[in-house]
């Protein structure tokens, strides 16, 4: 006999909004993930009420921008995609001031006007298509990518003080 089964399609979450653990690594001279550059951070990502497209990233990129900037990002709730404008400020450096952030290409070829971050089955896992680079007007800081996962914080494991500290 044969047997047919139909299970229903994995789900994402309905918003992308809450906290993940963020791991970023920065691309070696020969433009590959450098596994010892291993950086691990907390990241808020926040949802506009009035605008399911309309969300706000804490702390995108760890340690040139905890808990300073808010950067405005579009989510697109068909695609689970998420689109930062590249040129967009996330921090500000004590020496160099301003720090921004631009994409580029998977092939590391050509520079393109947003970085895109997709969620992937279950909402829990979010991974950067492409690559960012993190730079201010002294220069850059280097080629990065990134994967994330969607956390929810406890009484025992608090990893998001300084973040939460900056949205009250």
């Amino acid at each position: 006999n044969t047997v047919t089964v139909t299970t229903p399609a994995i789900p994402y979450f309905d918003s992308p909004e809450g906290y993940y653990t963020i791991t970023e690594y920065e691309l070696d001279d020969d433009n590959e993930i450098d596994p010892t550059s291993k950086y691990t951070f907390p990241m808020y990502i926040g949802v506009d009420p009035s605008d399911e497209t309309s969300i706000y990233i804490i702390n995108f990129g760890g340690w040139y921008s905890l808990g300073q900037i808010a950067c405005e990002a579009i989510y697109d709730p068909d695609e689970h995609v998420i689109y930062i404008p590249s040129g967009t400020q996330i921090g500000e450096h004590p020496d160099y001031g301003t720090v921004v952030t631009g994409g580029i290409n998977a092939s590391i070829t050509a520079y393109t006007s947003y970085i895109v971050i997709n969620f992937t089955p279950l909402g829990g896992l979010l991974e950067i298509d492409g690559y960012y680079r993190v730079y201010c007007s002294a220069g850059t800081f280097g080629w990065y990518t990134m994967s994330g996962v969607h956390d929810v914080e406890t009484s025992e494991v608090k990893p998001f003080k300084t973040v939460r500290r900056y949205l009250k």
